[in-house]
C-alpha cells in the first residue's frame, strides 16, 4: 500500500461493523482514487488481501503514547472515504440493499462488486428473484455478470422498459390429487423399475452435544411436517400418470434409541432404508442418544420431495420451531409450483437445448478399470482432494480478467482433464442448478433442482483464456434456459437409451455453495457428521466447495467401473493440470501437461530403461525355435494353473500361422489379437509374427467405438479372439479366428 503513488502514510484494519471486511486508511497529498489504488493492489495481492474500502485522512490518529489509536478510526460510510459512495436513487438504494442481504456484507456502495464481494451464480440467481419480487425489476442472471456492481446494474435497470408487477404463483384449489414436475416423472418411474433402492435418498447426520430435549423435538418435527405439504404428500397413479396426493394431516414419529459411539455407524447404516411412495411422510427422522450430553440426530429424505436447496430452509425452520418462534404461513407450495412450472411455453428454450444438443451427443469414453456392466450399476465411493490456496489464487486472477466465476474456471480446467484422458474434443458434463426461478419457491420444500448440459469443445489449439471465455458463455445461456426440464431434454434429444449409461452424459461438476453453514438449536451445539454413502448416481460427480485454506473437491466414483488409485491419480491429474494452465492461461490446450515432473521423469527415464543386450543378427521367432529345440520339455508360458512347454507352444503357433496365411494373412499386414492373460495370447502372437505380419493388442474391455476405429486405422482384416467376441468384430468385413481351436 505505502508503494502507491501519492501515500505518505497507511494503515490497514480489520473491522467488525455488520460483517468482516479489510479497510485501507491512507495519508497522502491532494485527493487519492481509491478505487485505482485497489485496482493496482488487486494485480500485486491475492483478492482477500485487496481492501474493500479505502478512506484517505489529513492524519492517522494517535494515542498518548504516539501508537496508532484503532478506535478513532472512522467507519469507510463516513468521514473521508474516496472510494464508499453511497446509492443516489431509489433504484440504486433497492439494488445495494439487496446486496447487501444476499451478500451478508455491510456496507454495500453503487461501485461495490457483486462477485469480489463473495458473489456466485447461485447468489446472482437470489439476487435476480429477490429485486424482481421487492421491485419489479426483472434482470437476468446474465445481467448480474455484465452489469456487476450497483450502478452499472441500476443503470441497466434503468434502461430496460420499467419496472413491471410482480406476478406470484397462483394458488391450486383442494383438489384431491395434483399432477407431478418433470423431475417427480422421471424419479417415479425410476422407483418403479427399481423397487427397494436407496439410490435417491438424501440422509443427514449432525452431531448434538448438550442436554437434548427429545419431546420438544419431536414437537418441532411434527410442527414441520404440518407447516410443509412436501412432507405430507404421497404418488400414486391416477389415468396411468404419477400424481402428488397431500394429506392434510400426517403423523410423524421421531425414532429414539440409546447406544454406543462403537455402533455408530452401524446404526446410520441401518438407518437408511428405502421409502414406500405410497406412504407419507417421505421422511424419517431418529435420535441415537450414546451419552447424556452426546447424540446423533439422523434425517433421511426421498429425493422425490426434498433437494440440496430445501435444506437451508427446512434448518431454518426447523431452528425456529424448536425454539418456540412463529413463522409465517406460506402461501404457495410446492405442489402449486409444478402446477405453474407445467403451464409454461418454454418452447424459446427448447429451441437453444436443440441447438446445442444438435448432432451426435458424444459419448465420453474413459478408461475404466473394469468392463462397463450391461445395465447401470450404483455402487459407489469416494475420495476427499485439496486445491491449494496458491490455485485459489490463480482461479481468482483469472476470474478478474475474464469475468468468469470459480466454478466457471473450474469446470473449463475439469472438462480439459476429461478431455485429455480420453483423447475427445467434445465434451458434455452435467451442471446442477437449484431450479427456484421463481422469489415464491426461496422458502419452500420440494424437488427444484434441475440439470444441465454443459457442452465444451476443446480443440488443442485453442487457449485456455478462450475455453474459459466459452465455458462461461454456454453457461450463462444454460442458466438463461434453466426452466427446460432435463427430463425433456432426455426425451427430445438423447436419442435410443444405452441401460449401461447416464443419458446425455456420465459425468457431473457441483458447486456446494454452502449458504447456510449453521444451525442452532437452542443451546444445542451442532456439528454435522460426514457418512460415506455408497451410492454413485453417475460414473464420476466431481463436487467443489471454496474453503479459506483452497478448493475442498469431493469425487464421487462408481466402484463398478473405477479403482480408488484411479480416481486418486485422476485427482492429482487435475490439480497439475490446474497448475500448468493458470499459470499462463494463453497457452493452447495441447501444450498444457497433466503430468507432474516426477511422474514424466519416472515414465522418461525409469519405466524407459529398455536397453538390454541381444542377438541382433537373428529374428524373435529365429531364437524361439532355436531354444524350443534345446528344451522341448521345459515350461514356456505359465498362466495359473495352465502351462505350456516349448514343445506344445512351438506346435499350437505353427498351426495357428497357417490359418493366418489361408485367411490372407501376408508379411507387412496388422493381425488384430484380444490381448487376455493366457497362454493362448502368446501363441496368437508367436503365429502372427511366424507369417512376418505384426500384431495389434486389442482390450477386449474397450469401448467397441474404439475397437472399430483400431481395426479402421490400421487396415487390419483378421483378428484372433479368445472367450470374447465384441460387437464391433462382428462386422462382415472382419475375419476373427479362434485362438482356442489351435
Amino acid at each position: 500500500l505505502l508503494e502507491q503513488a501519492g501515500i505518505a502514510e497507511a494503515t490497514v484494519q480489520l473491522r467488525k461493523d455488520a460483517d468482516d471486511y479489510l479497510c485501507a486508511y491512507v495519508v497522502g497529498e491532494g485527493e487519492l482514487d481509491g478505487e485505482r489504488i485497489r485496482e493496482n493492489l488487486r494485480s500485486i495481492l491475492p483478492s482477500y488481501m485487496v481492501p474493500s474500502y479505502v478512506v484517505q485522512l489529513e492524519a492517522l490518529p494517535l494515542t498518548r503514547n504516539g501508537k496508532l489509536d484503532r478506535k478513532a478510526l472512522p467507519k469507510p460510510e463516513f468521514e473521508g472515504s474516496v472510494m464508499y459512495e453511497a446509492p443516489y436513487d431509489e433504484i440504486e438504494q433497492c439494488i445495494a440493499d439487496t446486496f447487501s442481504e444476499i451478500l451478508g456484507v455491510s456496507p454495500v456502495g453503487v461501485q461495490d462488486h457483486f462477485f469480489e464481494r463473495g458473489g456466485h451464480s447461485l447468489r446472482a440467481a437470489r439476487l435476480v428473484n429477490r429485486l424482481e419480487t421487492q421491485a419489479g425489476l426483472r434482470l437476468s442472471v446474465r445481467d448480474v455478470f455484465a452489469y456487476p456492481t450497483v450502478r452499472l446494474l441500476a443503470n441497466r435497470a434503468k434502461e430496460m422498459k420499467g419496472s413491471r408487477p410482480f406476478v406470484p404463483i397462483p394458488a391450486q384449489k383442494v383438489l384431491p390429487y395434483y399432477e407431478t414436475s418433470s423431475p417427480q416423472k422421471r424419479l417415479y418411474v425410476i422407483d418403479r423399475m427399481q423397487p427397494g433402492t436407496i439410490t435417491y435418498n438424501m440422509p443427514e447426520f449432525i452431531q448434538l452435544k448438550g442436554k437434548l430435549n427429545v419431546e420438544k423435538l419431536q414437537q418441532a418435527l411434527q410442527a414441520l411436517v404440518d407447516r410443509h405439504e412436501p412432507l405430507r404428500t404421497s404418488f400414486e397413479i391416477q389415468n396411468g400418470e404419477p400424481v402428488q396426493i397431500v394429506k392434510h394431516k400426517v403423523h410423524f414419529e421421531l425414532e429414539y434409541e440409546k447406544g454406543t459411539h462403537q455402533h455408530m455407524a452401524s446404526a446410520m447404516k441401518t438407518f437408511i432404508r428405502p421409502f414406500d411412495l405410497t406412504v407419507a411422510p417421505l421422511m424419517r427422522a431418529k435420535v441415537w442418544q450414546m451419552d447424556e450430553d452426546d447424540a446423533i440426530f439422523m434425517m433421511d429424505f426421498h429425493h422425490m420431495i426434498y433437494d440440496g436447496g430445501s435444506v437451508p430452509v427446512l434448518m431454518r425452520d426447523l431452528q425456529y420451531l424448536f425454539e418456540g418462534r412463529t413463522l409465517p404461513k406460506l402461501r404457495v407450495q410446492y405442489k402449486d409450483y409444478s402446477c405453474w412450472q407445467n403451464e409454461r411455453d418454454l418452447s424459446e428454450q427448447e429451441q437453444y437445448w436443440a441447438s446445442e444438443l444438435s448432432g451426435d451427443i458424444p459419448v465420453l469414453e474413459l478408461f475404466t478399470d473394469e468392463p462397463r456392466p450391461k445395465e447401470q450399476r450404483f455402487d459407489g465411493s469416494s475420495i476427499p482432494f485439496q486445491l491449494s490456496k496458491e490455485t485459489k489464487e490463480a482461479v481468482r486472477k483469472l476470474s478478474r480478467s475474464t469475468g468468469a466465476t470459480d466454478y466457471m474456471i473450474l469446470l473449463s480446467g475439469f472438462m480439459l482433464l476429461l478431455s485429455q484422458c480420453s483423447g475427445q474434443e467434445d465434451i458434455i458434463v452435467g451442471s446442477p442448478i437449484s431450479g427456484r426461478v421463481h422469489a415464491d419457491t426461496e422458502n419452500m420444500l420440494g424437488m427444484f433442482v434441475n440439470t444441465l448440459a454443459i457442452r465444451g469443445e476443446l480443440s488443442a489449439s485453442k487457449t485456455f483464456s478462450e475455453l474459459v471465455h466459452q465455458i462461461k458463455e454456454k453457461c450463462l445461456k444454460a442458466y438463461e434456459n434453466q426452466e427446460y426440464p432435463f427430463e425433456r431434454v432426455v426425451d427430445q434429444f438423447a436419442g435410443q437409451r444405452d441401460l449401461s449409461r447416464n443419458p446425455v452424459f456420465d459425468v457431473m461438476f457441483t458447486l456446494q455453495n454452502n449458504e447456510f453453514s449453521t444451525l442452532a438449536l437452542g443451546d444445542l451445539i451442532l456439528k454435522p457428521v460426514e457418512y460415506p454413502f455408497e451410492i454413485a448416481k453417475f460414473d464420476l460427480t466431481v463436487s467443489m466447495r471454496e474453503t479459506e485454506q483452497g478448493y475442498d473437491l469431493h469425487w464421487e466414483y462408481c466402484t463398478a467401473l473405477f479403482h480408488m488409485d484411479t480416481i486418486k491419480r485422476m485427482a492429482a491429474q487435475f490439480e497439475e493440470l490446474l497448475k500448468n494452465a493458470l499459470r499462463d492461461p494463453n497457452q493452447i490446450l495441447g501444450a498444457i501437461s497433466i503430468v507432474n515432473p516426477y511422474e514424466k521423469h519416472l515414465i522418461l527415464n525409469q519405466f524407459n530403461a529398455t536397453d538390454t543386450a541381444y542377438p541382433s543378427d537373428r529374428s524373435v521367432i529365429d531364437l524361439f525355435h532355436s531354444q524350443a529345440a534345446l528344451t522341448p520339455d521345459q515350461p514356456a508360458v505359465v498362466s495359473g494353473e495352465e502351462q505350456l512347454t516349448y514343445h506344445e507352444l512351438e506346435q499350437r503357433s505353427s498351426r495357428l500361422a497357417e490359418q493366418l496365411r489361408r485367411a490372407g494373412v501376408e508379411r507387412g499386414d496388422y493381425v488384430g489379437i484380444m490381448a487376455e492373460r493366457n497362454t493362448h495370447t502368446i501363441t496368437g502372437i508367436l503365429a502372427i509374427l511366424k507369417v512376418g505380419a505384426a500384431y495389434m493388442p486389442i482390450d477386449p474391455k474397450y469401448p467397441d467405438q474404439r475397437i472399430a476405429y483400431m481395426l479402421k486405422d490400421s487396415g487390419s482384416k483378421v483378428v484372433l479372439i479368445g472367450d470374447q467376441k465384441p460387437e464391433a468384430l462382428k462386422a462382415d468385413e472382419v475375419t476373427t479366428l479362434s485362438m482356442l481351436t489351435s
